[in-house]
């Protein structure tokens, strides 16, 4: 089953998204990626990202990445909690 929502198309196996198309190109789920593959990922896209910076901006880049994953890992450690009505 394909569900339309632009731009992006998202095809569903057992109603959860496993396949993501966006503009011209297909992505997974980062969930169904293994250790091995999700390494793989973050090593090119490093390289992508970095191909077009200079040293302060990949310095700056890193910096931003690296917070943004430790808010990640206090956020699923102690996820915030539903207001209660």
């Amino acid at each position: 089953m394909y569900i339309q929502k632009n731009p992006i198309l998202i095809a569903q196996k057992n109603n959860s998204p496993h396949i993501m198309k966006i503009g011209g190109g297909f992505f997974m789920c980062i969930s169904d990626l293994s250790s091995c593959n999700l390494i793989g990922l973050a090593s090119s896209l490093s390289i992508l990202l970095a191909q077009s910076l200079t040293p302060d901006e990949i310095s700056i880049l890193s910096a931003f990445f690296t917070a943004l994953g430790d808010n990640l890992a206090l956020i699923s450690n102690n996820p915030p909690s539903s207001p209660q009505n």
